[in-house]
Order: C-alpha cells, then structure tokens, then sequence
C-alpha cells in the first residue's frame, strides 16, 4: 500500500447506527428472511425465528436480554451485536425498498478512512443511517472471508426483472438478466446515475459487502464473536464514542468470554475476544494530539484496552474463600435476623412477597473475579454482571423476598469490604 496515500485504509468498518424501523415496508412480514432459495422461496434462519417469538413474549419486559427497544440508540445495537456474537445481515430498506438486491442479505462495510467516516456522519447528521460506532476489520481478511467492493452501476442501463424474467421474485429486489449480473452478486450492487435529472452517486461511500453466498456459516450474519471454521479473524476494532463505553463494552465482552456461549447454545470464539480491542473517539483524539486526518492504520493499539483474563494466584483465591465464608454467615445473621422482626400474618407467614435475591458483581476483568470463575462460584449471565449464588445458597427464607434481600445485601456488603470489589444484588419476584 501507498503509505504517502492518507485515504487509504488496510481497515474496513461496519457502522452502527441507530435503530429505526420506519425503513421497514408496511406489508413485509417479520422476521425477514435471510435469503431466497433458488425457486424464490424466502428462507427464515431458525435464530431470527427464536430471537423474533423471545422478542413478541417479552415486547414489554426488560428481562429478556435480546429485546431492544424500536429507537434503539447505536451503543445498544453494538452491544446487541456483541450479545449475537455476529453483525446480522440485512436489506438495507430505504424508504420501503430493499437496496440489497438478489437472493441474499449483506453485511455493509465502508473502507473510507476513519478521519473521512467521522466527517461524513457528522455532515449527515442522520444518525439512524450512519453514526460514529462501528466494527473494524483487516480489509485482506474480509476479502479472504468473501467480502468485496460494491459494484457502482452498470455498463448498460439499470433495469430491474419482472414478469416472465428468470430473476423475477428471487429477492426482495433484482436485477434484470438482461443487466448481465449474477444473481449470486446481485448482493455487491448499487444503483448509480450521474444524469443531473436523477442524481444518483453513493461512491464517497467507498462501500464493501459481505454475504454468506457459499452457506459457511450457521448464524445469520458475519461471525465476529462466534466460532466458524471458515473465517479467522487476527484483530478487531470495536469504536465507541466516549471513555465510559470502553469499560462498560469490555466489561460486557469479558462476561461473555466467560459464558463461553450465548443464551442460544452459539459458541463463542474466545481467541476473537482476546483479538478485539476497544477504543474511544475521546481517547483517539487525545493519543493523536488532535489530528484531523485520523486513521486506524495510524492507531498505537498497543496502547488501547483489551480484555485480559487472569490466572490467580494462590493467595487471592485464599483471600477469596475466606471472603466467602465470612459473607455467607453474615448472610445467615441478617436473614435470621429479619426473619424475627417481619410482620407475620394470622397463619404465621411473613407478610411480603415470593421472591429471590442473588449477589453479583459487574466487574469482570479483575483477578478476583476471575478466582471466583475459577472457584466456581462466579456465573456469567447476558453479558451484564456474574452471579455469586455461593454465598446465600441454603439459606432459609421462608420465600420472602424481604429476607432474601437482607441475606444478600449482607453478603454483598461483606465481600465488597474484603475484596475491595463492588457487589451489589439483583432481586426478582417469584
């Protein structure tokens, strides 16, 4: 590559934007498919069933993990993505349509340097189109993956198939035979006319499409975070905007190394974990002094955060057993405690509702977290916090959630105490 040549990039990104779905069409049923068979059939993936009847059951409940709310913002559809473990291919609809012509969906990439991706979403202003997050791949490996470049335009005229074409009713939207395209790359083209009456151009763009045209993959989308064997990926870029997402992203990125798979039995692949580096515009700017031509090439990524998962030392694991010994009987006094002083009805049953109540801890890349992995007694859970069931298992509550709170908090208390760590607890009803 030329190094004097500013805008060119060895990376390409997938931005995330917000969520919006007034781009859907009023008449297309969902989920969507994922592509058409060769006959014109549209073809559901089995996880997009799944996630899509979790999502119905629990449209107006924050305890299913997939559920993301219709405006969405971009951090929460990255973190969404995180969760999958792949960007879901789409349609790309705009104003109803699909842009993604032929039988299959795309992932959508752009090779615009960052410094240029910034500047275009900033003059855009849109952000449920473009935003400043986004996914960083080695362009080489995304095309060893079967990622390439859009085709802009046609030598001929545009002409889309209809009645009576072979490529009629194979998608959402394809190309005519005539046009010369093959329905298998129908997926990399995007309309272009330069005629001043019908403007058409999205080559500042400089846009790259991945489909899963050979059926390699078993997830709906391009595996960042979940094994396949016929993808490797040697290093990741996560972009987020400000300082905080970066913990919070490897917090939730570490949780889910350790679950080791998703709540749909999607095994992760760790090693893309520990390839994957997080990184701020804030802090960007602040390595780089304020440069207006900013690239990723041009990033000291060695100087950014990755998670690291720790082997523990023989005496933080003794730390942490005698933390837990301590806080489960301190567990036991408070809820012993509460249990005598709860009001009781005429049958003798403490007057509050069936509950649980179960310490955690949100801080995953930390040694005792990792000791308490390792002990067995940390549970990772959607990517969010650890469960420390340990400490107040066997505990007599009398299923009040009064007492089971009591019991945990104590124990959430002690440990923080002892461990110099942050534990608080996560209650439910019954």
């Amino acid at each position: 590559m030329n190094q004097d040549r500013i805008d060119l990039s060895e990376w390409v990104i997938h931005f995330v934007h917000d969520r919006s779905l007034n781009h859907y069409p009023k008449d297309v049923n969902l989920p969507l498919p994922f592509c058409f068979d060769r006959l014109g059939k549209p073809l559901i993936h089995s996880l997009d069933e799944t996630a899509y009847d979790d999502q119905l059951i629990y449209e107006n409940s924050l305890d299913h993990p997939y559920g993301l709310d219709a405006n969405a913002r971009a951090y929460s559809v990255l973190k969404r993505i995180l969760f999958d473990g792949y960007i879901k291919s789409g349609w790309s609809f705009r104003r109803g349509r699909a842009s993604i012509y032929g039988p299959r969906s795309a992932v959508c990439f752009t090779e615009m340097p960052l410094y240029a991706l910034l500047a275009y979403a900033s003059k855009r202003n849109n952000p449920s189109s473009v935003e400043a997050y986004g996914i960083a791949l080695r362009k080489q490996e995304l095309f060893k993956a079967g990622g390439r470049p859009v085709i802009y335009g046609l030598s001929g005229n545009h002409k889309e198939a209809f009645s009576g074409d072979s490529y009629f009713e194979k998608g959402f939207r394809c190309l005519a035979s005539s046009c010369g395209v093959a329905l298998n790359e129908q997926y990399r083209y995007v309309a272009m006319n330069l005629d001043k009456n019908k403007w058409i151009d999205w080559t500042h763009e400089r846009e790259w499409r991945w489909a899963d045209t050979k059926e390699n993959h078993e997830v709906p989308g391009f595996p960042i975070w979940v094994e396949s064997q016929n993808l490797k990926l040697s290093q990741i870029l996560v972009i987020v905007k400000e300082v905080w997402e970066v913990e919070d992203f490897l917090n939730s990125m570490k949780t889910h190394y350790d679950a080791r798979v998703n709540i749909y039995d999607s095994t992760y692949d760790r090693e893309n974990f520990k390839n994957t580096v997080v990184v701020s515009l804030e802090e960007i700017d602040r390595q780089l002094s304020g440069s207006s031509a900013i690239r990723l090439d041009d990033l000291p990524l060695k100087n950014f955060s990755y998670i690291s998962p720790k082997i523990p030392s023989s005496e933080v694991l003794e730390k942490v057993k005698k933390a837990l010994i301590k806080a489960k009987d301190e567990a036991k006094k408070a809820a012993q405690k509460d249990k005598e002083i709860a009001p009781r009805n005429k049958n003798g049953y403490i007057c509050d509702v069936c509950g649980f109540a179960t310490v955690v801890t949100s801080d995953a890349n930390t040694e005792i977290t990792d000791a308490l992995i390792s002990l067995n007694y940390a549970s990772p859970c959607d990517g969010e916090c650890y469960f420390i069931y340990e400490v107040t298992s066997g505990i007599d509550t009398e299923q009040a959630l009064r007492v089971a709170e009591a019991a945990a908090q104590a124990a959430a208390r002690t440990l923080s105490e002892l461990l110099g760590q942050h534990f608080s607890v996560n209650s439910r009803w019954d």
